[in-house]
């Protein structure tokens, strides 16, 4: 027998890959919005490297792949981003 965590995985899983999309969409829209105030440019930057990588990291999860290592990537892109905000 599944266990219930199983069983909600599977029932989520397709509105979860379906969700990607806009999350991304939205994401690099308020970064775009965003472009003018600098501050702001690289925290939505940095937030869209971060829902990438989350979206990675997920659909390995969902596929039984190991995303791990490309989602720690684009989690450090991010990092970078900040990092490199700071230090100017």
């Amino acid at each position: 027998m599944a266990g219930k965590g199983y069983l909600l995985g599977i029932r989520v899983q397709p509105l979860a890959i379906t969700m990607i999309a806009p999350a991304i969409a939205v994401a690099f829209y308020i970064l775009w919005r965003s472009r003018a105030m600098k501050t702001e440019f690289y925290y939505s930057l940095a937030v869209c490297f971060w829902i990438i990588a989350n979206s990675v990291w997920m659909l390995g999860e969902f596929y039984g792949h190991d995303a791990r290592i490309p989602a720690a990537l684009l989690f450090g892109c991010g990092l970078l981003v900040l990092t490199g905000y700071y230090i100017q």
